[in-house]
């Protein structure tokens, strides 16, 4: 499983450009999925939302709110 997280500043929208090497290096082997990892909320562009759809390997987005409704007990953290 491949996993990428990046800090971003909340006015900015998340562009197709900022996927590709993440999409092109983890569509390789050993790497079986795909999940991005996003807490601050900011917005993907339509090429962005686009570029993650069909691929050959699964392509998962975890939000701020999929956390908050986790059962993940943050207060161990």
């Amino acid at each position: 499983m491949a996993v990428q997280c990046k800090f971003y500043q909340p006015q900015t929208k998340i562009q197709k450009e900022h996927l590709d090497s993440f999409l092109s290096e983890s569509g390789k082997e050993p790497f079986k999925r795909r999940i991005f990892v996003q807490t601050a909320g900011v917005a993907w562009s339509q090429n962005a939302e686009d570029a993650i759809q069909g691929q050959s390997k699964p392509v998962t987005r975890i939000g701020l709110a999929d956390l908050r409704a986790s059962n993940i007990d943050w207060t161990t953290y």
